[in-house]
This record gives structure tokens, C-alpha cells and sequence, in this order.
């Protein structure tokens, strides 16, 4: 066979640009998959903060019941087992990250069901809905494990106050929970019971509220006020008995007879008898406690008469508010509730300011109204507040979080004489509400407390004004 021409093959090399590009794209593909997976990592949930709380029986709790505290969600129940020991019931529960302080040395935690009892109902909410997990916050180290309490802590007026010890000869029927009265209004509440060191005497521990301290001093006499006393004398038979609850749960009253040896202070953990009964040389000698350190803040009022007609019909309307007259550095103005202002359907509107002399009347148009809307200002000139009583803006503080406080007003009798009012407001009595503080379980008239002024009892300072609305009352802030 001729020599025969064979096909070879063309072998050539990949260019390098070509490489090159290839490359770039692995590292695109590779930034691309990285981006995807740090975008779905963020989309997860917050892993929240593990804790393991022990109690003593489980009362139907189960997993995914919540953590609750004030009201709303802060976590939820991962699972719920018995103990090693078979004594009692482990809770693993997780503890959302916005709520990392609750994981905390003091933080105790007890299970709410349905209670009923002398005092009243409690945690009715689970009794067809799923239990849940309340808690009261510690300020202490962190920590993860907590012995939880068969039941709600007797203390539910918080930590603020002064503990004592009251040393008797028996208990008198005294529980944890009971109240600590002043002439039949509750300051304080018994904490716990046990013997005395040398199991001659009972030893019963009150805490007194922050803004009822002052009312105990080394002079001060307590006895029991549980059950129903009896009593039968030349004058006839008396039957004397306390409130129902008192006699369910017993109770314990006091009072500060007046005494030559001065103040003297209390410290936390000072020991005081308890009696049986009370004396009435106790009541007799009664001293008068002025509750306030520092004068209180000058309360004026406002008021708006106006007409309204109805089907043709005019009628004329009144309506008073407290206000407050404040000195500034760029003068005087007076704050008051900005819903007396008149409405739209008013007719011959009369807006006045009046102070412990006289009344004069307002500028409607230079009434000016705060960022929140609740309260208004106007300035006065120096002739309309001539005989006032200022508050000085230095007095006024704007406060960081709840705390304990008071509501304020002044009532006018005659002869241009003033007497202090003073509603008790508690910390456990407050919710946080965006920038404003709402009073839960507060019964407070319009008529009498519509623009009080707030003063804190740590202080004293002026912290807000109370406006009584539809809901109940509420905190603002002062502009």
C-alpha cells in the first residue's frame, strides 16, 4: 500500500485568560454562597439565654408555656422533667435575649394557677388557658439555676423599704402575707415567721414600704390585729373584729406614740415586740409624722366654663383641673391637662386661672401643647401670678424608670387656707407605656386628682403630672 497520509491530532494548550476567568467566577459563586448563609443565619431567631429552675410539683406546666413578667412574654418552658432525686420537677426554660437581666442571683420564679382563697382569686386566667412561669426580678450575678417557689412571694410590694423583726410571744396568727397596717391603711406586709434563736419567742419579719418608712422609729408599738375580739363590762357587751382578711390571714398594726428623746433612726434587721393587743395610751399619744421632707409643691387650678348646644338648646358646663405654676429661667408658665381645652362645639369659652386670691383669665391663643399631647402650658405675666406659689424648675427630674411616688394636690378651704392631699402610688402599681407610666389597680376621681402633680418618694423631686382618663390614670412627664 502507497504510502498513506494518516490524520494526526492538533493538540494545543489552554489559554491562560481562560483559566483566569474560570477562576473569577469559583470566587463569585464562593462570596455569593457566603452571603447566602450569613443572611440566613441572621434571619434565625436569637438562641435566647438557657436556664434551669427547680420547683417542688409542676401543676400541670408543659412545654412551650411561657415566662412571663409584667404582663408580657420574656421566654419560654424547653421542657419539663422530674428530678434525679424524684423530689421534684427540673424546668428548662430559655429566656429571650431582651430579657438577659432576669438571669440574675435573686430572680425567683413560681408557677401561676388558679388560687382561691379568703384574700381573694388568683391567676384565674389559667384556669382554661396553659399555666405560666411569673417571675421577680434579682439585681444580683449572673446566673442559670434557680430554686423556684411553690407559690407567689408574699413580698409583692418589692424590695423598696426597711426590714425589721417583730419578737412576740406567739405567732397570733400571723402568715407571710398578711398586711402591716397605719390606722387601718396597709404600709407594709409580714414577710415570713420562725423561732426565735432561743425558741422562746416568735420572730415575725415585716418590710414596711419606702414611702411609709418614716412612720417607725425606736418609740413605735405593734401588736396583732387578727380575729374577732370580745369584751364584756358594766357598760354592756362589745364585739370588735377586723376586715375579713385579716381575720383569714391575721394582721399586724402600728403606731408611733410622741416621745422627749428625738428621732431615732431604724436600721434594717432592728427588733421590736410584738403585743398581743393594743394600749389606747398608744393611739392617745399618737404623733403627727409629716410624710414629706421637703415643702410641698405648689398646686393651683384651672377652669373652663363653656356652652353647648344640643337640638337647638344652649347649656353651660364647667370644669376645674390642678396645675402647676413654674418658674423658668424665660419666666413663668402654668402646665396643666391640655384635654381642657375647649372642643370644637364650645360656645362662649371662659379659660381662667386660679390662684389662692384671685382669678384671671387666660390667652387661649397662647396656650401651647407638649410633644406627648397631654399637657398644655401658657405663660403668665407677672400681675396674674403675684400672689403664686412657684415650683422651680430645679425641683423637677426627669425619671429614668418606675419608681415609687405620689400624687399631690392642695384643697382649698376657707379663709384662703390650704390643706395637702397625697394619693400613695407603688412601683408594683406602674407599667411602663412607651414614655409614659400607666397606674394599674388605682381608683382615682377626675374631679379631685385631673392634673396632680407626681412627686417622687425618693426625693421628692417632681416627676410628672397625673391625668385621669377613661382607662385610668396616667403619668406624663412635664414639658
Amino acid at each position: 500500500m502507497a504510502d498513506q497520509d494518516f490524520p494526526t491530532a492538533q493538540i494545543s494548550t489552554q489559554s491562560q485568560s481562560r483559566w483566569l476567568m474560570l477562576s473569577r467566577m469559583w470566587l463569585v459563586t464562593i462570596v455569593c454562597l457566603l452571603f447566602a448563609i450569613g443572611l440566613a443565619w441572621s434571619s434565625l431567631e436569637a438562641p435566647g439565654i438557657p436556664i434551669t429552675i427547680q420547683f417542688p410539683e409542676g401543676h400541670g406546666l408543659k412545654e412551650g408555656d411561657s415566662l412571663r413578667h409584667r404582663g408580657i412574654d420574656i421566654g419560654y418552658v424547653e421542657s419539663v422533667l422530674l428530678d434525679s432525686s424524684l423530689s421534684g420537677i427540673e424546668v428548662k426554660a430559655v429566656l429571650n435575649e431582651n430579657a438577659a437581666a432576669i438571669a440574675s442571683e435573686g430572680s425567683r420564679f413560681w408557677i401561676v394557677r388558679p388560687q382561691v382563697g379568703i384574700s381573694g382569686i388568683s391567676g384565674l386566667e389559667t384556669a382554661v388557658g396553659s399555666k405560666y412561669i411569673a417571675v421577680k426580678p434579682g439585681q444580683g450575678e449572673r446566673a442559670n439555676a434557680f430554686e423556684g417557689m411553690s407559690s407567689q412571694p408574699p413580698d409583692r410590694l418589692g424590695n423598696a423599704g426597711i426590714e425589721i423583726i417583730l419578737r412576740g410571744d406567739d405567732r397570733y396568727g400571723v402568715n407571710p402575707g398578711s398586711p402591716l397596717v397605719w390606722r387601718g391603711v396597709e404600709v407594709g406586709q409580714v414577710l415570713s415567721s420562725s423561732l426565735s434563736p432561743d425558741a422562746m419567742h416568735v420572730d415575725t419579719r415585716v418590710r414596711v414600704r419606702e414611702p411609709f418608712r418614716k412612720l417607725v422609729s425606736r418609740q413605735s408599738k405593734f401588736w396583732a390585729t387578727s380575729g374577732i375580739h370580745m369584751g364584756l363590762d358594766m357598760s354592756g357587751f362589745e364585739l370588735s373584729t377586723e376586715s375579713l382578711t385579716t381575720i383569714a390571714k391575721g394582721g399586724i398594726a402600728f403606731i408611733t406614740p410622741k416621745s422627749n428623746s428625738g428621732n431615732q433612726s431604724v436600721r434594717p434587721g432592728d427588733v421590736f415586740t410584738l403585743h398581743k393587743k393594743s394600749q389606747d395610751e398608744w393611739l392617745e399619744s399618737a404623733a403627727a409624722i409629716d410624710l414629706l421632707e421637703l415643702t410641698a409643691p405648689p398646686v393651683q387650678s384651672v377652669m373652663k366654663t363653656w356652652t353647648e348646644r344640643h337640638f337647638g338648646i344652649p347649656r353651660s358646663y364647667e370644669s376645674h383641673a390642678s396645675a402647676l405654676t413654674i418658674q423658668k429661667n424665660d419666666g413663668v408658665v402654668v402646665a396643666f391637662p391640655s384635654d381642657m381645652l375647649p372642643s370644637s362645639k364650645a360656645e362662649e369659652v371662659a379659660f381662667s386661672y386660679q390662684g389662692p386670691t384671685e382669678t384671671c383669665d387666660l390667652s387661649l391663643e397662647a396656650i401651647e401643647q407638649s410633644d406627648a399631647g397631654a399637657i398644655a402650658t401658657v405663660s403668665l405675666t407677672s400681675d396674674q401670678y403675684a400672689n403664686s406659689e412657684l415650683l422651680d424648675s430645679t425641683r423637677i427630674r426627669i425619671a429614668d424608670g418606675l419608681e415609687d411616688c405620689f400624687a399631690i394636690r392642695r384643697s382649698w378651704s376657707g379663709e384662703n387656707r390650704s390643706t395637702v392631699v397625697i394619693e400613695m402610688i407603688g412601683q408594683h402599681q406602674l407599667m411602663m407605656d412607651g414614655d409614659v407610666w400607666r397606674c394599674s389597680n388605682l381608683k382615682l376621681s377626675r374631679d379631685l386628682w385631673h392634673g396632680a402633680a407626681v412627686v417622687s418618694s425618693q426625693d421628692e423631686k417632681v416627676i410628672g403630672m397625673l391625668i385621669v382618663t377613661g382607662q385610668g390614670p396616667v403619668i406624663y412627664k412635664l414639658p
